[in-house]
């Protein structure tokens, strides 16, 4: 993976923000992310902020910032949290499973079943 440096995240971020709903984009800087200065530095905020408008326009956001939030969990034990997930977010990724089989359908489920079990604790 190539390091990132702190202005090339800032480019990567411009580019975020002018072209919120792009996976591809949010895909970037949210690699980018993982490899700052030789460093990850990704936090659930991170995932929400990367993929969270393209998850509100498509099954494919949504799928993708929940595969970002299983790589996070999966490297550092943060898994998806109600805090960052506005009700808004948590009803396209609801809709989003209702129309997509297989493992894609089974990590949005592990995203809403792990956003509905850290709202309890």
């Amino acid at each position: 993976m190539h390091v990132a440096t702190e202005d090339q995240i800032w480019e990567l971020r411009a580019r975020l923000l002018a072209t919120p709903t792009d996976v591809a984009t949010a895909k970037r800087y949210w690699d980018a992310l993982g490899n700052l200065n030789g460093h990850d530095v990704r936090s659930g905020r991170d995932v929400v902020d990367a993929f969270g408008h393209a998850a509100l326009q498509s099954d494919g956001g949504a799928i993708a910032l929940s595969s970002a939030y299983w790589e996070l969990f999966n490297l550092s034990g943060e898994g998806p949290r109600k805090t960052y997930l506005n009700e808004n977010l948590l009803s396209a990724i609801r809709r989003a499973r209702h129309r997509t089989p297989g493992s894609d359908g089974d990590l949005l489920q592990w995203l809403l079943e792990s956003v509905q079990e850290s709202s309890v604790r």
